[in-house]
């Protein structure tokens, strides 16, 4: 059975908000968020990427058939996911866990700031390439993602 992206995106935004099955008091308080919650949180966002930049990929490269709605929903679902506060799943040295997170991440929080912005604001280009129509240029800007992307990784991930 075929998972449309719109109902993926919606169960993964549906696990974060309630965070993955019951949590303590503690757990969901805005004061005293657990580094285990603020780690699945961002892993589930970071699953969201993927799971939209992996599509867009194969078509990309040729391992799929490029359609264009298709390729336009997941640049849309990319960019709207984007928008959500990927950083508020990074507090103080959340490295416990199932994490690849560098301290560099918390020595250079500005830059770490910086390489998300930039993420921000690619994924916004390349919806507005895929929305020009222009199947190169939004190649090119899908390529321009996941340089973001890899940036980010290459500084601040194992």
């Amino acid at each position: 059975m075929k998972i449309s992206t719109a109902v993926f995106s919606a169960v993964m935004l549906c696990a974060l908000l309630t965070g993955f099955g019951a949590a303590s008091a503690q757990d969901i308080s805005l004061e005293g968020k657990s580094d285990k919650k603020a780690i699945e949180y961002r892993n589930a966002m970071m699953a969201v990427y993927a799971w939209n930049m992996d599509s867009m990929k194969a078509m990309v490269n040729g391992d799929a058939k490029f359609n264009a709605k298709e390729f336009a929903k997941h640049a849309r679902e990319l960019e709207h996911a984007t928008r959500l506060d990927l950083l508020e799943g990074f507090p103080a040295d959340s490295t416990d866990g199932f994490t690849g997170a560098l301290p560099e991440i918390w020595t250079d929080w500005a830059g770490f700031e910086r390489k998300y912005q930039t993420m921000q604001e690619r994924a916004a280009a390349l919806v507005a390439a895929v929305e020009s129509r222009d199947k190169d240029a939004a190649r090119e800007a899908f390529n321009e993602v996941g340089r973001a992307c890899g940036g980010c990784h290459d500084r601040f991930k194992d």
